[in-house]
Order: C-alpha cells, then sequence, then structure tokens
C-alpha cells in the first residue's frame, strides 16, 4: 500500500468541536494533513446553475442551525432551488438542526443534490461561526454514506470562510482530506 502524499505542512491546525454539552479542543502541532492526490480545482461560474445544468452531481454549502437562508450561497439556493429549503426546514422540524448534521434535496427529480451542511451554530460577522469539528462531521458522513463514490462535488469559492469567518486553506484542506475519491470544483462568481 502506497502512502499518502501530504496535502500541506500545517504549523497548527485547531479545531473546535462543540456539542453541548460537550465542548472538545483538538491541536495539532507540527504535523501534516493526509489524503489522496486530490485537489480541489477553482473554476469561474455559479455553483447552483452547475448542479441545475447537472454540470455536477451534487453541490454542498455550508448553513447555519438558526434555520435561516437569508445571505451568500444559501439565500441564492433557497430563492432557485426551493426544495433543498424545504428539506433543510423539514429536517430542523423533525429532528433539530444540530451541528454536524446534513440535509438534502434531489433536484430536477432525481439528476443531482444539494446537501446543506449543517457547520456553523449562528451567523454573522463578528466572529468565526465556522465551526471546524461539525463541517468534519459532515464531510465524514457526505463521504461515507451519501456522496456517490466519484461523484463531481460543486463548492463556493470561500465556503464558511467569506460570511462564516473560516480559513479557506483549512476548509480546503479538509475537502481533499474527506472527499478524496470525488472531483471537487470551487466555484468563485
Amino acid at each position: 500500500m502506497e502512502r499518502p502524499t501530504p496535502l500541506r505542512a500545517l504549523q497548527t491546525l485547531k479545531l473546535d468541536i462543540d456539542f453541548s454539552p460537550v465542548s472538545i479542543t483538538i491541536v495539532v502541532d507540527s504535523g501534516f494533513l493526509f489524503g489522496g492526490n486530490m485537489k480541489v480545482q477553482c473554476k469561474q461560474g455559479d455553483a447552483v446553475e452547475a448542479v441545475l445544468t447537472r454540470e455536477v452531481d451534487a453541490l454542498l454549502h455550508i448553513t447555519n442551525c438558526q434555520g435561516v437562508m437569508g445571505s451568500g450561497i444559501a439565500k441564492q439556493i433557497k430563492k432557485q432551488i426551493p426544495d433543498a429549503y424545504k428539506a433543510y426546514k423539514n429536517y430542523g422540524e423533525c429532528f433539530g438542526l444540530e451541528l454536524g448534521t446534513v440535509s438534502y434535496a434531489h433536484v430536477c427529480g432525481e439528476l443531482g443534490q444539494v446537501y446543506n451542511l449543517h457547520a456553523q451554530d449562528m451567523y454573522g460577522t463578528d466572529k468565526r461561526h465556522l465551526n471546524y469539528g461539525a463541517l468534519a462531521e459532515c464531510l465524514h458522513d457526505l463521504s461515507a454514506d451519501l456522496l456517490d463514490p466519484n461523484s463531481t462535488v460543486a463548492v463556493p469559492y470561500l465556503m464558511g470562510c467569506d460570511r462564516a469567518g473560516g480559513d479557506w486553506e483549512i476548509v480546503v484542506g479538509m475537502l481533499e482530506f474527506f472527499l478524496s475519491d470525488h472531483t471537487v470544483i470551487a466555484y468563485k462568481l
């Protein structure tokens, strides 16, 4: 078996996992993240249009756990793919919008999927709202159970980093690690 290639060296990676009443902080010092040879591709374009036109098989985006899709790509998805918003709201009513969970809807029948990754508790620009531990749990569940092997996946460029305050290099490293069997394209408007 071939040893995985390092994605990038990290001085310190800190993941905060907050599932009340338990809160865990994981710190990795002077280590490497390992993964396959997959690299996130960047492309000019619209991630929502990419899933609607079947350019990709699935669209992933980060949502808050407050039942609000009021800005960014979430607002666009709410408007253009109302079934994804309904799935998010229904999931919240049935199970509660908990960090680390995923809701999803089919697009245009069975042709594609939109995955709502519940990886930020609140919303706003006052601090980092992206929870890396919750994102890791969502991506793990996607890779293990939800995404078809070798599918092409769209994400918005700076997913979880623009409004939610995350670090794009960390998010890319997580995408490359958890979705190494998939083609991931970050769409930049």
